[in-house]
């Protein structure tokens, strides 16, 4: 339904950056959750790669742009473009932290610095996403800090049981 209506926004104004990061994000989120069959399908990263491409290129100063763009990246293992695109975001609007670059820079290898971005996102969006806690804990495994890791990955296991991420990291 969303694609449905973000297409009639292109449809009006087909130069609109915002309708194609958000197209982008409902490709990226069906290929990273086990919603349809686009679940690990290759074509539904490549239309998210694209659309995010698209909004980028039309909207090069739309922090949301870069985002799609860099988390498009990262599921395609390019870390190193996808910090960048992150980053250029931050660079555009220094208090829009997104908790997919957390997990971009545990992607990257860089858990310190995925603790440091997770924790000012929360500090910042006092609504924040529960997952950024389960991605702190995943840093602090990755950094051998074992018992500050348990701490946070219990207690995002007991908010959100059915989230497989949690109990893999757990």
């Amino acid at each position: 339904e969303a694609r449905r209506f973000l297409q009639q926004s292109l449809a009006r104004d087909a130069n609109y950056a915002r309708s194609y990061a958000l197209l982008s994000s409902t490709h990226e989120a069906v290929y990273a959750n086990h919603v349809d069959s686009d679940f690990l399908n290759p074509a539904a990263l490549d239309l998210a790669h694209q659309y995010a491409r698209r909004a980028v290129e039309l909207g090069p100063n739309l922090p949301d742009a870069h985002i799609v763009l860099g988390f498009a990246l990262l599921w395609m293992r390019q870390h190193d473009m996808s910090v960048a695109e992150f980053e250029r975001a931050i660079a555009l609007n220094p208090n829009y932290v997104n908790w997919r670059f957390g997990l971009a820079l545990i992607g990257a290898g860089n858990p310190q610095r995925a603790i440091d971005v997770l924790q000012a996102y929360m500090r910042l969006n006092p609504f924040h996403a529960s997952l950024a806690s389960c991605l702190v804990g995943a840093a602090h495994f990755m950094l051998d800090e074992y018992s500050d890791a348990l701490a946070l990955l219990r207690d995002y296991v007991s908010r959100v049981p059915q989230a497989a991420f949690g109990h893999l990291w757990l």
